[in-house]
């Protein structure tokens, strides 16, 4: 997919005339020409995302838009479970992760730090809004696609999953790395309790990671409970 800015109708313009009529592609439109603006892009993630029964929302800056995705986990549970809850969007008690499609082809990470950055910027200048999916069906009738439907290729799942795994990889080690750093540092200015050793050897097995000191991380884990817990990683990572 390719992030293509529309020439007759971009959405930077006519997002600032409210009489305006824009022109938005049919996800499978999108699919089938491979492209389309910030709309478009932000209409086929959320309908891919909805596909799945995943809850998602349209954020909203001048002269943009793109997705967010619900965590279907509490605003307080994210604040406890994410290193970083300021790359996410907390709404009505709920947490939100965002996601700039634009920029999806370079990685979700990177999707998800850019929309982070954006949603920060715009809302404390009260220039950014926030339209759950679910919330605007209730007032505005879903359109069916009346054109025909193209044959889609899909990639093949060995690269599916190879992609998948490294950015779930990239996920766990981000979240981590400033609480391994923690542990590593406390190591060396007291010279190693055998609980922050036993924390650091327990950890890093237990997520698939093996910078730290070689040992089965079940053994570690039945004699300490300073490990990160499970949920972290596990929710860190959706």
């Amino acid at each position: 997919m390719s992030y293509v800015v529309d020439p007759t109708t971009p959405y930077i313009e006519l997002s600032e005339d409210r009489l305006a009529v824009d022109f938005l592609q049919f996800p499978v439109q999108s699919l089938d020409y491979k492209a389309g603006d910030c709309d478009d892009l932000s209409i086929l993630y959320s309908a891919l995302i909805e596909s799945l029964g995943i809850e998602t929302a349209f954020v909203t800056t001048p002269g943009h838009i793109f997705a967010a995705i619900s965590l279907e986990i509490s605003a307080d549970e994210a604040r406890k479970s994410f290193l970083y809850p300021d790359q996410l969007i907390f709404k009505e008690g709920k947490a939100w992760l965002p996601v700039e499609v634009t920029q999806i082809g370079d990685g979700f990470l990177r999707a998800w730090q850019t929309g982070a950055k954006e949603w920060r910027e715009n809302v404390v200048k009260g220039q950014a809004g926030f339209f759950p999916i679910h919330e605007a069906g209730k007032a505005c009738e879903p359109v069916r696609f009346a054109g025909g439907r193209s044959a889609i290729t899909l990639p093949a799942e060995e690269s599916i999953v190879a992609v998948y795994l490294e950015e779930i990889n990239m996920s766990v080690e981000r979240e981590i790395s400033r609480r391994e750093a923690k542990l590593q540092a406390d190591i060396s200015r007291t010279g190693g309790s055998d609980k922050l050793r036993t924390s650091w050897a327990c950890c890093m097995p237990a997520m698939g990671l093996t910078t730290g000191p070689k040992s089965s991380s079940a053994e570690c884990c039945s004699k300490t409970s300073t490990c990160l817990p499970r949920s972290t990683w596990e929710t860190s990572t959706i």
